[in-house]
């Protein structure tokens, strides 16, 4: 034992290892399998989403936030998915369907900080020839067409 009482084996390490979570983190992971945070850089809307893009509320989430802002006249829209460790096939057709309503309104959407695992999803269906992909945001807002 240390000063302080603590012992300094192991076994006590693993077992002061174990945290639990808290209910926002449990809310967050069981709930809430995704969360957008939106933001604005000059005309472009930003999206910074974290957690898993699959059916349910994740793809709801992303339909709803895309929808909103071009109900709300962006026509610039930055998806950051730095935070994104999975997107299943429903969270893949509704990033086409908000591509897609999107450019019918006039606008562009590119896709910012893709993770290994959604970079392999988008690569295996052949998005990037679709989607602008940026890993640099600063590189992303300049990139998009002055309107």
């Amino acid at each position: 034992m240390d000063d302080n009482g603590v012992t300094k084996d192991f076994h006590t390490y693993r077992i002061s290892a174990i945290v639990r979570p808290t209910i926002v983190e449990l809310c967050f992971k069981v709930i809430l399998p995704l969360l957008g945070t939106y933001r604005e850089s000059n005309d472009v809307g930003i999206i910074d989403f974290s957690g898993k893009i699959k059916l349910g509320e994740g793809t709801a989430m992303l339909r709803q936030m895309v929808r909103d802002m071009v109900a709300g006249g962006k026509r610039k829209i930055l998806l950051n998915f730095s935070n994104v460790d999975y997107i299943d096939s429903a969270g893949i057709g509704e990033l086409v369907a908000s591509y897609m309503a999107v450019r019918k309104a006039g606008g562009e959407v590119k896709l910012l900080n893709l993770t290994k695992n959604v970079r392999d999803v988008i690569q295996i269906t052949r998005l990037f020839t679709i989607f602008d992909v940026q890993s640099d945001e600063a590189i992303a807002l300049r990139s998009f067409q002055p309107h």
